[in-house]
């Protein structure tokens, strides 16, 4: 069985990286989560359908030829042990499969924080999702209020540790920068430990 041998990514961010990198060309989607002990054999079933499994150059001359290039992306869910969590990604319309579109506000595709959008120069990056950057607002906005420096600490170290794709890391420092301006003074704000640890925030 092929899905026996399905290479997994080695953490979050290369996949969400994959994901980022195919979703010009492969932009109409599905996802779902299947049980551990059923996800081989479902990739195989995909292979066998839509071709799941071809490399880049391949997938390149299926489009040409005017069919529908595809590939697939598993993980181990993140909230299920006993589960894998898959989406299928197509160029165009699959027989079978009802299709979001990537491409479109209402079925942007998201990935637990993260959703995956087009910035100002028409290029795909990962953003926090809204509601998730308004959450993280309001607990920053909350320890700063209250002159929390251990719980302003943690909310920091947890905005390093997110992938910094170029979304991602806009986002981040303007969490950042409101959290400051809650503080009080900049000055006095800047000799604060926890914003004398800023990362240096990487380019995805």
């Amino acid at each position: 069985m092929l899905g026996l041998d399905y290479p997994l990514f080695r953490n979050q961010a290369a996949l969400m990286q994959s994901i980022q990198r195919r979703i010009q060309k492969c932009s109409l989607f599905v996802q779902s989560t299947l049980p551990v002990d059923k996800i081989a054999a479902f990739v195989d079933k995909m292979h066998s359908q839509y071709h799941v499994l071809l490399n880049d150059q391949e997938r390149h001359v299926l489009r040409k030829a005017g069919f529908p290039a595809t590939f697939l992306v598993v993980h181990p869910s993140l909230e299920d042990t006993a589960s894998f969590h898959w989406l299928l990604f197509s160029s165009g319309p699959l027989k079978g499969e009802s299709l979001a579109d990537a491409r479109v506000n209402q079925t942007r595709l998201t990935w637990r924080h993260y959703v995956l959008t087009e910035n100002r120069y028409k290029r795909w990056t990962w953003k926090l999702r809204r509601e998730y950057r308004q959450e993280y607002e309001g607990r920053l906005l909350e320890a700063a209020k209250g002159r929390n420096t251990v719980q302003m600490n943690v909310l920091l170290e947890g905005l390093s540790k997110m992938p910094m794709f170029n979304g991602v890391q806009e986002d981040v420092k303007d969490l950042v920068r409101g959290a400051q301006l809650a503080w009080g003074e900049s000055r006095s704000a800047s000799r604060m430990h926890f914003f004398q640890r800023q990362p240096n925030w990487p380019e995805s």
